[in-house]
């Protein structure tokens, strides 16, 4: 019930996140090309990117549930994030939701910092410092069906990509856009109310796969229990046999010896 629930709304609202998030890569692109043409004609002028003032820093953030009977799809969203961290330590920091992630990362990196997310609020107000932010986590498709994804959240890339699969796939053209009431205050709109909504469209998006990852674990556990229930009662019938054979020798071995 509760993945059907979370399963209508996050689809219902997945294609115009997806195209959101799409327009903001554009406008993002259209406010780099805006600054590049600005330092052509004033080679003095101050480089930024964002209407944010933002620390030059990179923030992973890896989505995981609480409990640990997902699957293997946990597994594999913390491969792709650890193989991406690996490559790209350098000014990053790692952002965690989630005890299960949060002991993943621990086993495997004993002496790297992270930080974990409790309140969104609180959270999204240290996000906006960041210059990129990519978040990893498990994308519904159905319920036997979930695939490790990554999301850029900072309109540096398009929406999503899946691992495994050619980034120029997601790729958009560029758009040219009339802004109004000017490319400054829609830029500013994005990068704080948008990021916002697109952040917690994301944690429900990793919701509904862990869900559906889950059912299909239950489904999975539930046929193996009922095999293994089958051969204890095939070994259980053995057993009474061999036990009711026994106490037949016996009995024919008393009736033996009275004779």
């Amino acid at each position: 019930m509760d993945m059907e629930k979370i399963r209508q709304r996050v689809l219902e609202a997945r294609a115009y996140a997806d195209g959101l998030q799409d327009v903001f890569f554009d406008v993002k692109q259209n406010y780099d090309q805006q600054i590049l043409e600005l330092l052509k004609k004033q080679p003095d002028h101050e480089q930024n990117f964002s209407t944010l003032p933002k620390n030059n820093r990179q923030a992973l953030i890896l989505l995981s549930p609480v409990t640990k009977f997902s699957g293997k799809i946990n597994r594999k969203v913390f491969v792709n994030f650890s193989d991406f961290w690996h490559q790209n330590e350098t000014n990053t920091d790692v952002f965690i939701m989630g005890k299960t992630g949060q002991a993943f990362f621990t086993n495997q990196f004993p002496n790297q910092p992270f930080e974990n997310i409790e309140t969104l609020e609180v959270t999204i107000k240290k996000l906006s410092l960041y210059q990129k932010i990519n978040v990893f986590y498990p994308r519904f498709y159905n319920v036997v069906t979930q695939k490790p994804v990554i999301t850029n959240l900072s309109g540096e890339k398009s929406f999503l990509q899946e691992f495994n699969t050619d980034a120029s796939t997601y790729e958009t053209d560029n758009k040219n856009y009339l802004f109004e009431p000017n490319l400054d205050k829609i830029l500013n709109f994005f990068e704080l109310q948008i990021f916002a909504i697109l952040f917690n469209k994301t944690i429900e998006e990793s919701d509904l796969a862990h869900l559906g990852a889950r059912l299909t674990t239950l489904e999975a556990t539930t046929q193996t229990l009922e095999e293994y229930t089958k051969k204890l009662q095939l070994q259980y019938q053995k057993l009474k046999r061999m036990s009711d054979n026994k106490k037949q020798r016996q009995r024919l071995a008393g009736i033996h010896l009275w004779k």
